[in-house]
């Protein structure tokens, strides 16, 4: 009988990493959209580029636009999905992303404008406080399921931090069996 009670009260194995989190966020469902023909990809993130093996084309990570009066927005009310290509990124022969910093210099930048609303918009006109409320409009897409693996990354983070406070001396670590 005191052998069940001294395995009930081994302390837990402390949780992952917050680099191990960290690095799962990342890597969270993402979807990506091709530069020429519009395909949609979704896989793991964690990066703005990539080229697809299929096509050859350079897939950018999806950006969404939810300003309320986004001409581009879909029938059902749903934001509008757009990349931010940059001219200076190409697909090399071996499949993997170049990159051209005088092709760079060609694109317009207008990170944080969607291209949809930039045909409403009159940007020489506006107010410094009008063009930050619609840059904030433009935010990366986020799939339903990302979201939710996100959530739980959250939850899985908060244990990690509120362990690490539960095992720390005047800020050094206390020295645990088995602690990344």
């Amino acid at each position: 009988m005191l052998v069940s009670v001294a395995a009930c009260t081994r302390p837990l194995p402390p949780p992952r990493s917050r680099d191990e989190i960290f690095q799962d966020r990342l890597r969270v469902p993402t979807l990506y959209i091709s530069e020429k023909s519009g395909k949609r990809i979704v896989t793991a993130g964690g990066r703005m580029n990539f080229v697809d093996q299929e096509s050859g084309e350079v897939c950018w990570v999806a950006w969404a636009c939810h300003a309320p009066n986004c001409p581009g927005r879909g029938p059902k009310g749903e934001p509008f999905l757009c990349i931010e290509a940059d001219a200076g990124y190409f697909a090399k022969p071996d499949g993997t992303v170049g990159y051209d910093p005088k092709l760079s210099g060609l694109t317009p930048k207008r990170v944080g404008m969607c291209p949809q609303c930039s045909v409403i918009r009159t940007p020489a006109s506006e107010t410094p406080e009008q063009a930050i409320e619609y840059s904030r409009y433009v935010q990366l897409h986020q799939l339903p399921e990302a979201a939710a693996r996100i959530k739980q990354l959250d939850e899985e983070m908060s244990r990690r931090v509120e362990w690490d406070r539960q095992h720390t001396f005047v800020g050094r670590p206390k020295p645990a069996a088995g602690t990344p």
